[in-house]
Formats: structure tokens, sequence, C-alpha cells
């Protein structure tokens, strides 16, 4: 299995303030889908920030797919965490602008087909103005899923949701991930959303980050969300629980 991304002994801090990431080293391998758990402020949406080249380490080596790369932005399909959406284009034009900046060729049925599927048929030619915080984050969603790439990196991207779209959401991420079968770096809050979701989970437990805690999720695929009332799901939920209980974290 091919490794998407590489941290080889990453550092960085912003200017002025302390070290985020220590010789911070992981891998994600091809098609997996990997989840971030772990305190806020400790360093998760940098590590985005640093793998879609907003950021630059200030030592250590970033790979893709295996190479090493100097030039990261565009590569890599990215959701942060504020949605960005653009005021004055529409919402299928919205979900139109990575492919338009690959010169790709559009298809509005196809867009409206995923507008549909995520509950937003009805506002497709509204602007961003007119929607609500859920359903813009939805948009945002389908902005950055795409771009055809082997890494799709998510922060938080259901965290404005109400219960019952969320799952919806979460249903629908986990088809189109087996249809692309690009691996996904995911980051969240919400425990049982990571173990539903996830191959593997990277747990942070320190500032800076030094290391990441692996741990596999022992759900059978496909997913169901009966599976969350499994022992072993609640078994590794206590775990995690516990294991973010002693470093410190709400």
């Amino acid at each position: 299995m091919n490794d998407v991304v590489t941290f080889d002994q990453v550092t960085f801090r912003y200017e002025n303030e302390d070290t985020l990431l220590d010789a911070l080293s992981f891998t994600v391998k091809a098609g997996e889908f990997v989840s971030i758990v772990g305190a806020s402020g400790t360093g998760k949406s940098t590590i985005f920030r640093l793998i879609v080249g907003l950021e630059e380490p200030i030592a250590g080596t970033i790979y893709l797919n295996g190479q090493k790369e100097d030039n990261r932005l565009g590569k890599v399909g990215y959701m942060p965490q504020q949605d960005l959406l653009v005021p004055w284009r529409t919402i299928i034009d919205q979900i139109s602008l990575p492919l338009e900046a690959e010169g790709k060729r559009l298809n509005r049925q196809q867009l409206l087909t995923q507008l549909q599927a995520v509950g937003l048929g009805e506002v497709a030619d509204a602007y961003p103005k007119s929607l609500s915080g859920g359903m813009r984050q939805r948009v945002s969603f389908l902005r950055a899923s795409q771009r055809e790439s082997s890494l799709l990196l998510l922060d938080e991207p259901f965290s404005a949701l109400d219960a019952m779209t969320k799952l919806h959401m979460q249903k629908w991420l986990l088809k189109q991930w087996q249809l692309t079968q690009s691996a996904v770096l995911f980051i969240t809050h919400d425990i049982s959303e990571a173990i539903y979701l996830s191959d593997k989970i990277f747990v942070i437990h320190d500032k800076p980050i030094q290391q990441v805690e692996v741990i596999d999720v022992p759900l059978s695929r496909p997913r169901n969300h009966q599976q969350l009332d499994s022992k072993l799901a609640i078994q590794l939920k206590n775990q995690l629980l516990q294991s973010i209980k002693v470093q410190g974290f709400e």
C-alpha cells in the first residue's frame, strides 16, 4: 500500500509563538480513513495547513505520494473549519470552483445530483448569504470533494450540522470514500464519529506534538451506526475517553 502523505521529523511554530510540532513523524497510506482527535489548540488544523502548503515547516520533510513536495498548493482536497464561500457565486458555482481551476468541463446535471444527495438541490442557484451555517458547511464539503486527489483533508466538516443531518452526511461520506478510494484525514472532537468513520485514529496527547498515538478501529466494513453499540466499539470509546481524560483534555 503506497503512502499518500508522510511527515518526517517535521517541526513548526508560528512567528513569536511556542513550538506546535516538534520532530513529528507519521504516515497515511493510500485509501485509509484516518481521524485525528485531541484538545483544541494542540495543532491539528496546523497539520492540515502544512500538508496543503499554506504553511512550511522550519525543519523536516513532507512527502506526498512518496515524493518530497515543496510546492503542495492545489495538490490535495481541503475543507478548512471556515467555509470561505465566495459571496457573489451561486451554490452550484461554488462547488464547481475546483473543476474550473483544473480546466475541466463542467456538467451541471452531475453537480445538481450531488447537491440533491446532501439536501441542497433546491438552493443550487441561491447565494451563500441565504444559507444557514450547516448548509454552508455542506457546500464547502462538496467543493472540497470535487478535486481529484489521492488525499482529502476535512477539518470538522460536520460540526455545525444537526444530529440527523450529521448521520446522513457521515453515511454519504463513507459512500463517496469507497467510490473514490482516496485517503481521508479527518479532524473531529466527536469520539463516536471517529470510531464510526475510521480505519485508524490518531490521538494527540501533548503540545508540542512530538508523536501521535495510532489506534486501529476493530470494526468491519461496510459500517453502520448500530456497530457503535457493539462491545468492541464501546470498549474503544471508553479507551479513548480515558486516554483523553488522563492527558487533561475535556
